[in-house]
């Protein structure tokens, strides 16, 4: 999903990371199913609880990832992403999808009584954070699924048609999320069956100091500028990122010789790492993005997000498979040259419509984007400038989660537990 993101960055010539389509929708309801999936068989391993509710998350991943195949494959809603319009493949899938949830819901019915536990756990357990994780993250998915359904259900009982975009998903989105990002980092430090509070909040205290200084420093002090969603968004990512780093810390504090941090604690510390990155550089760049659309001639200047746009000049260019007209934009700031961008409009011999070609300056914390638009006579051109701060966090966070799962999976008690397994699996092939 992040790596679509980033190729629609920059390729799609509109400087957006994310745009709620629905085909996005498809690839992103499957993934919040299968977080909640692999916390929860987090506890069903541990403690041997929630295992109906694991099943239930492994039958909802699954299903929906078919319903995306057939979002994306039937044509039914309208989606830029959408290809292989085939109402005969969509009609097929839409069997199969309902096969593979009818039969594995029936399978459910049948053998769900006998995955009862008597084990508890306290109020104040890591057992109860991962229950409202999960809670919170299908709440998401429902809201998202709710939501890029709507249109089809209406026109289907109805006849009418309606529009579901960004203004609903980011409401829809947030109200899960903010209470999900700050129980994070007190979920991740609370005992299995239970915790006492006051070692647990004497714990947490610092980070969370930390947290709201920075959350209030930042949107202020560096962008000029706050707001109550934006300041509990940076403290969010700020608290996320600051607990996560308290076990590495007092493991790397321990005397020699002392029990280490076993993979999969530390690859959860780098995932949950990554979370709070990925919420900052969404915040930042959601509040802090500057985005204009001028109409420029050879030699006009003008200024956006504090950097000045000077368009040089235009000049044809002939491609291996395309032919294009670019852009050579100078940028400056505080009359100090930053760098040129050569944003393109291309045709390629494939095909009759031309494509966009953005330019980007990228920088660790902030990107400067042109790109060029249609002809508008008279030797002017449409020029979309961007100012984009912080948005490189959005897809380093998403690699830093990536890299803390790899690093949970590698993690050594997967490995005993197969060598375990191999003995039993030989001996029952054996005859008696």
């Amino acid at each position: 999903i992040a790596l679509g993101s980033w190729w629609a960055y920059y390729e799609l010539g509109w400087g957006g990371w994310w745009f709620w389509d629905p085909v996005e929708n498809a690839s992103f309801m499957p993934w919040l199913a299968g977080t909640a999936l692999i916390h929860s068989l987090a506890v069903t391993e541990k403690r041997g609880l929630f295992k109906s509710w694991t099943l239930l998350l492994a039958i909802a991943a699954f299903s929906l990832s078919l319903l995306g195949t057939f979002l994306v494959r039937s044509g039914i809603l309208i989606s830029v992403h959408a290809f292989a319009v085939d109402p005969e493949r969509g009609l097929f899938i839409l069997a199969f999808l309902g096969i593979v949830i009818g039969g594995a819901l029936a399978l459910y019915a049948w053998r769900a009584p006998g995955l009862d536990s008597e084990a508890g756990f306290r109020l104040m357990s890591r057992e109860t954070f991962l229950l409202l994780n999960n809670v919170l993250l299908v709440i998401a998915t429902a809201l998202i699924l709710g939501g890029t359904l709507a249109p089809l259900f209406v026109e289907l009982f109805t006849g009418g048609k309606i529009s579901v975009g960004p203004p609903y998903f980011d409401i829809a989105f947030a109200i899960p999320m903010l209470p999900l990002v700050l129980l994070i980092g007190v979920g991740m430090h609370v005992a299995w069956r239970g915790q006492e509070s006051t070692p647990l909040m004497r714990m947490l205290k610092w980070p969370a100091l930390i947290a709201i200084v920075l959350g209030i420093v930042i949107p202020v002090v560096i962008y000029g500028s706050a707001s109550v969603l934006l300041v509990i968004g940076v403290i969010s990512a700020v608290w996320i990122m600051a607990v996560s780093l308290i076990q590495p810390i007092r493991s790397w504090r321990r005397a020699a010789g002392a029990t280490g941090m076993t993979r999969g604690v530390l690859g959860m510390s780098i995932a949950h790492f990554g979370v709070g990155m990925f919420v900052l550089g969404v915040t930042i760049v959601s509040s802090f993005s500057v985005e204009a659309d001028r109409s420029l001639r050879p030699g006009d200047q003008v200024s956006v997000a504090g950097y000045d746009f000077e368009l040089r000049g235009l000049r044809n260019v002939q491609g291996p498979n395309y032919q294009a007209v670019e852009g050579e934009v100078d940028v400056s700031r505080d009359g100090q040259f930053v760098t040129q961008l050569r944003p393109q409009k291309r045709t390629y011999l494939v095909q009759q419509s031309p494509m966009t070609e953005a330019s980007i300056d990228a920088g660790w914390n902030r990107d400067i984007f042109v790109a060029l638009g249609d002809p508008l006579g008279a030797d002017a051109w449409s020029v979309r400038l961007q100012y984009k701060p912080m948005i490189r966090f959005i897809w380093l966070g998403a690699f830093v989660m990536a890299l803390g799962g790899m690093v949970a999976a590698s993690d050594r008690r997967y490995r005993l537990t197969a060598r375990a397994r191999e003995p039993k699996a030989t001996l029952a092939g054996k005859p008696a």
